[in-house]
């Protein structure tokens, strides 16, 4: 599975399976260890999950962030190419009064914290908010 020109799966020591497992996913997508591969190394967070939110270009730490607000690597990645941030997305949905396990579901459902709070104050409910995103979720897939 580890390419044979690749210095970084060249120069990994014996044992360590779990880091060898993380390096090989990650050399299909790049050639030397990337800042966003050092992040998980560094971090020591090599499990499939790790590589997951790897795949997709997030770094370690705002990965975390991201997972702490409900968000999949998937939905992450596309608020990231938006220009959002982690931790500066939490704080604006912390500003409109949003309870945090709910956040996920708005802001996969496409409203921003603004929209979300005004729909939750007529009523809509997570829930509604939570069948919007799967479809988006399904749209994301592709055919």
């Amino acid at each position: 599975m580890s390419e044979p020109g690749n210095p970084v799966i060249a120069g990994l020591p014996g044992g360590a399976p779990e880091r060898r497992r993380f390096m090989e996913a990650l050399a299909r997508r790049h050639r030397l260890v990337s800042p966003v591969m050092y992040s998980y190394l560094s971090g020591t967070w090599f499990d499939g999950e790790a590589i997951a939110w790897a795949s997709h270009g997030i770094d370690a730490g705002d990965a975390l962030a991201w997972k702490a607000l409900g968000l999949t690597p998937v939905e992450a990645e596309r608020l990231q190419a938006q220009g959002n941030d982690a931790r500066q997305t939490a704080k604006a949905w912390s500003r409109a009064g949003m309870p945090v396990d709910e956040v996920a579901d708005w802001l996969g459902a496409g409203l921003t914290p603004e929209e979300a709070a005004e729909q939750r104050a007529q009523g809509v409910s997570a829930e509604r908010a939570a069948v919007l995103r799967s479809l988006r979720r399904g749209k994301d897939a592709g055919p």
